[in-house]
Formats: C-alpha cells, structure tokens, sequence
C-alpha cells in the first residue's frame, strides 16, 4: 500500500524538486500534505467524488454514502459498514372475475422490492458537520474496507484511494505545487493529471449524472 508520503514524493520528483532515493524535508512534507489533504477534501466539496445531499440530523443517526449531515448537539453519527440496497422487481400476475377467458380476465404486473445488502462503494465520501460547523470528511477505500478522514491525513499513513489512483493524484499534486516552486510540468505529467481527472468524473456518482435523488442509492 502506498502512503500519502509516497505520493508526496512522487509529487515532487515530477516537479524536479526531490532527487531520486532522497525524501522530503520536513517543511516541504507539511507543504505538500496540506495540500494533498486540502486538494482531497475539495474534491469532495465540488462534487468530484459525487454529489452530496445535505441531511439534519437532530438524534443519532447511521449516515448514508454522497450525504453531508448537519448535526445538532450532542449527535452521534456513524459511518456504515454496510449499505441496505432497495431494489425494485415486477412479475405477471393473472387475475380473472369470472373464472376462465371472461370479461375481467388479463395480467398485471406485481411490483416489490428486493434488499441486497453490499459495502459503501469505493471513493464514496460522507460529511459530517457538528454543531459548532466543523467539518469531517470521510472517504471510504474499498481496498482496506474502511473509512479514511481525509481533512486531517498523516503522511505515514496509507493512501486513501486505491492504488490505482496514486499516479494520477501524484500527477494533480504536482499540478499545485508547480507554482510553489516555480516549476514548470512535463507534458507526461500534464496528459495523466487531466486523464485522472476524466477518470474521476465518470465514475458511478459524479457529478456527470442527470438528475436521481438519494433514493438511488439508499
């Protein structure tokens, strides 16, 4: 598992700012993680990860994925560990009046609703905003099946997302800190930034989806 001080340093190397099998300075790892954590949590903020639905909260509450959850004093949220998924199946029913072919003979169709139990989806974020307005944004990874507070990360601790997204997050990061260094990026790096952030936009989720409500997800 990659750390966030993994990406850190990826980050800074494609911005030729750390030597290769060198790490970063303390100053240059508290720069850099305030702006993976800020980047994460704007992300979110913005819709990147999925829209989120605000919800008030006035008694403990088991939060949902995409909801920001506004909450009075003194309650509790948790985070699930599994989500109840509603989903809606049809079959033909007969139905006849008179017996046989008659008049008021014909089928409808029979409506109900399956559960399918599943884990939070993978990247799926949730805000919980406590009584005095501060914010806790959680992600979910599918790989460690757990959820990371993403406004707070510690640089030993292991990324939030999957692997599979360290390169391209490496790839934003040194988006934002080109300018800190006054460091121009490579092409490459340029090109898997702007794929990275395609990938993340269509995801299940994102904001590229039309229209839909928390009913499509609960």
């Amino acid at each position: 598992m990659a750390t966030n001080l993994d990406v850190i340093k990826r980050a800074l190397k494609k911005i030729h700012v750390l030597p290769s099998g060198m790490n970063p300075s303390s100053a240059q790892t508290a720069d850099a993680m305030a702006a993976l954590s800020g980047m994460l949590t704007e992300f979110v903020t913005i819709g990147t990860f999925g829209r989120l639905y605000d919800v008030i909260a006035d008694e403990d509450v088991t939060a949902r994925e995409w909801t920001r959850i506004r909450c009075a004093a003194g309650v509790d949220v948790t985070l699930p560990t599994t989500i109840t998924q509603q989903i809606a199946n049809s079959w033909p029913w007969e139905f006849s009046s008179y017996g046989g072919d008659g008049p008021d003979y014909g089928w409808y169709y029979q409506v109900g609703w399956d559960v399918y139990p599943r884990p939070p989806f993978d990247m799926a974020p949730i805000v919980v905003v406590d009584s005095a307005g501060v914010e806790t944004v959680s992600m979910y990874n599918a790989s460690t099946g757990a959820w990371v507070t993403i406004n707070g990360l510690d640089a030993s601790a292991t990324f939030p997302l999957n692997v599979g997204w360290v390169e391209g997050f490496a790839a934003m990061l040194a988006e934002r800190l080109a300018d800190e260094y006054s460091r121009t990026l490579g092409a490459a790096t340029t090109q898997l930034a702007r794929n990275c952030r395609s990938a993340l936009s269509s995801r299940f989720g994102s904001l590229s989806r039309r229209g839909g409500s928390p009913a499509n997800y609960f």
